[in-house]
């Protein structure tokens, strides 16, 4: 029997051959260049902020950014491109961020090689002109020219025989649109993402990395508490670690750690071309095949739905369209449900009309087990959010779909809604830009036909009110709006004051451990006297208002308190009147209309009945007239009896009517066993602790060390020397930092002399 031949080859060979490549992108070849135009799109978004990608007359796609651009020679940047090196990436790190362990990389590489391409990186102030090989799987620089762009900007070709999807560039562009909108997870990865395999696997990955280095770089066990942490394993590198060694130690991050809630993950909040939009969290068990440590991964699902001719979906992670096919048909006969398959799903989506939708979703998870080469997730284990989230999407804009035409409307609530898409689009510059309901309605009153539809010209009150109405019906705000700041929030023991506008709303982030209270109070006026007697400090309580009634900005910023694990309790203090029972009724009603509020809230008054006991003096009001002179009853909070309610259409007292010793005295009353002072937990304290005495042992040092080092001295006979570089520069400098100032508006003259500086460093 003839002896049978045995071959080997290595694994990076798959990148060099068309047919083998589109199985490692799990897509097929007419798909290859929109998967390479998304991965360069995905580094570009993840390390240089602002991002773009078009395409020359020649044929030539471009991606590039505003970033740093790429650090290392010529040949070290060959080298990152070249289908041969090991596979490194920090994606073995779990975290809520654009793009998975995969070989996305060596799949742009492969394209160029596999198709007779061409591949230019131009960054700092170099043009590498970049030539594949096949048979060592490296990558050689071909030629370096000067280049005086910014950033990094990468230009790429394929061969004439590769066939071209007619909207390459679609999964990138998606990328782009999500990338900076809403919000970001702003923590490290947790020790509860991981199981026990998976936790060995990063050790192992690791190199020579010290354990308490490793473990520093988990949310809550950041020095001191990485030292304490990784104690059994001080001086062992992670990859020297056994499975048991690793997962005593995964344990023992958990013992200093909190899960993640998914509402941190980051959303990308509402989209103007979608009115229907909800989002939903999530989370699933991972377990080890050796180990018998579990994970639990949290995932937040969004998902947007428009009107289509056909259903369809586009699936994003973590903001960045994944090339896996997801399909969406109707479920047989029944006009009312859908049916998804694909990635683990197969499942019935009850969309509750007969109109055909558009989705868009978006999964933000830390970790998705994947089913290919090509970063095919496995979604089975999170497909009730997925589906709870299509079907309240569908609702909402089914309910838009169902409002009436503007020429067979009778009222002006359906022709601005049905005109909002259009006049955000303008107003925010097809989604670029930020905009207020002002800019919203002069657009409406130019473009609108108002005056000959109705009459009358349009009043900006009615229109403000129309589309806050729209938005609690909705259970969002307008995609990009942006409204004035209308009250405070201010930090006790800080002093810190937050304008309550849309914008610092969004960028928001509680204080760790400052508070465990908020008053909310419709008088500023009372503020000096809380803020001068310390009260703020003795009760560790925050201090809230806006002006007239609870505002959006003000509901909003309810979310962002109480969304911790910290203890919170909410409190609203107001008039005797019938306004100030509905400020609290406005502001216990939103907490129930979201699901993200889990903020319970207290009424402390003040409240008629204890008000004349206190003796204060009542005032009448004015009564209030309906159009024919009747009567008009004034609306007052649902928690108000009969009795009181009546009072309430003839009387007020003000909480301005105690003194203000009186004052102080009462509210200490209402908050008597309200929490008391906020202590945390002993782990919190602890690491105060031992932070505190770093801190000060570092001053200590620092000061110490460089009086030793005669620091001063040293610097000033060193400024000399570069004296006569100094002047040299000091000629040119005005219009230097002209011409930057000119190329990058946005940045302050100081930063042109900081590279400057840098420069005459880096020639030292």
């Amino acid at each position: 029997m003839p002896e049978t031949l045995m071959y080997q080859r290595e694994d990076w060979t798959d990148f060099r051959n068309l047919a083998t490549l589109i199985r490692r992108a799990g897509v097929p070849a007419k798909r290859l260049v929109r998967v390479v135009l998304k991965e360069l799109t995905d580094n570009g978004l993840d390390h240089g902020g602002t991002t773009r990608c078009g395409q020359l007359d020649d044929g030539t796609f471009y991606v590039e950014d505003d970033g740093d651009g790429i650090a290392g020679t010529p040949e070290e940047i060959a080298f990152l491109f070249s289908i041969s090196r090991p596979l490194t990436s920090s994606k073995l790190i779990r975290l809520p961020t654009r793009g998975a362990l995969g070989n996305g990389q060596r799949v742009i590489v492969g394209a160029v090689l596999s198709t007779g391409g061409t591949l230019v990186v131009r960054t700092r102030g170099k043009s590498i002109y970049l030539e594949p090989q096949a048979k060592e799987g490296s990558t050689a620089v071909k030629a370096v020219e000067p280049w005086d762009g910014t950033g990094t900007r990468i230009e790429i070709s394929f061969g004439s025989d590769l066939e071209l999807d007619p909207t390459p560039m679609a999964w990138a562009k998606q990328a782009i649109r999500l990338a900076n909108k809403g919000s970001g997870y702003k923590g490290k990865t947790s020790a509860f993402w991981y199981d026990s395999d998976s936790f060995w696997e990063l050790c192992q990955a690791a190199g020579n990395r010290t354990v308490r280095d490793l473990i520093a770089q988990f949310q809550d066990c950041a020095e001191p508490k990485a030292g304490p942490i990784a104690e059994p394993y001080l001086n062992k590198t992670a990859n020297s670690l056994t499975r048991d060694e690793a997962e005593k130690l995964l344990l023992r991050a958990r013992g200093q750690s909190k899960g993640v809630k998914p509402s941190r993950l980051g959303e990308v909040g509402p989209l103007a071309d979608y009115p229907g939009y909800l989002k939903r969290p999530g989370e699933f068990e991972i377990r080890a095949a050796r180990g018998g440590v579990g994970g639990t991964i949290p995932v937040l699902v969004e998902a947007w739905a428009r009107k289509a001719d056909r259903p369809h979906i586009n699936l994003c992670i973590n903001r960045t369209p994944t090339t896996a096919e997801v399909w969406l048909t109707r479920d047989g006969d029944k006009k009312t449900n859908y049916a998804i398959y694909g990635c683990d799903l197969g499942y019935k989506v009850t969309v509750g009309q007969k109109h055909d939708f558009q989705f868009l979703l978006n999964i933000q998870a830390p970790y998705l087990p994947l089913l290919t080469d090509g970063k095919t997730p496995a979604l089975g284990g999170i497909f009730f959010p997925i589906l709870e989230a299509m079907e309240g999407a569908a609702k909402r804009a089914a309910k838009l779909l169902g409002k009436k035409a503007p020429g067979e409307e009778a009222n002006q609530k359906s022709l601005v809604i049905k005109l909002l898409p259009q006049l955000i689009d303008w107003a925010s510059g097809g989604g670029k830009s930020r905009y207020s309901p002002r800019t919203l309605f002069y657009r409406y009153r130019d473009v609108s036909g108002h005056l000959r539809i109705f009459g009358k010209e349009p009043r900006w009150g009615t229109f403000n009110r129309i589309i806050t109405e729209y938005e609690d019906e909705i259970g969002h705000d307008l995609p990009g709006i942006a409204r004035d700041n209308r009250g405070v929030l201010i930090h006790p023991h800080t002093g810190e004051e937050i304008q309550l506008g849309t914008i610092s709303i969004e960028k928001y982030q509680r204080p760790k451990w400052t508070f465990n209270k908020v008053l909310y109070c419709e008088k500023e006026g009372l503020f000096p006297v809380l803020r001068d007697s310390r009260w703020l400090e003795r009760h560790d309580c925050a201090l809230l208002t806006s002006k007239g009634f609870a505002t959006r900005a003000a509901r909003d910023v309810i979310d962002l308190l109480g969304d911790t694990d910290e203890p919170l309790t909410f409190f609203c203090i107001h008039d005797a009147d019938a306004s100030g029972t509905l400020i609290y009724d406005k502001l216990q009603n939103a907490t129930k209309a979201r699901a993200a509020r889990k903020v319970e809230v207290k009424n402390l008054g003040l409240e008629p009945e204890e008000a004349l006991a206190m003796a204060l003096s009542p005032e009448p009001v004015e009564k209030k007239k309906g159009k024919k002179g009747q009567t008009k009853r004034r609306p007052v909070g649902d928690y108000v009896t009969p009795q009181w309610a009546d009072w309430l259409q003839n009387s007020r007292i003000e909480l301005n009517g105690m003194s203000s010793p009186q004052f102080l005295a009462w509210l200490d009353k209402k908050f008597e066993g309200c929490d008391g002072k906020l202590i945390p937990p002993r782990p919190v304290l602890k690491a105060q602790l031992e932070e505190t005495v770093r801190r000060e042992l570092r001053e200590d040092l620092t000061r110490q060390v460089l009086k030793e080092a005669n620091l001063d001295s040293r610097v000033d006979a060193k400024i000399e020397v570069l004296k006569p570089v100094l002047e040299d520069r000091a000629d040119g400098l005005e219009q230097a930092i002209a011409e930057a100032l000119g190329e990058v508006q946005e940045q302050p003259w100081t930063a042109p002399i900081a590279r400057i500086a840098e420069e005459i460093m880096d020639h030292e």
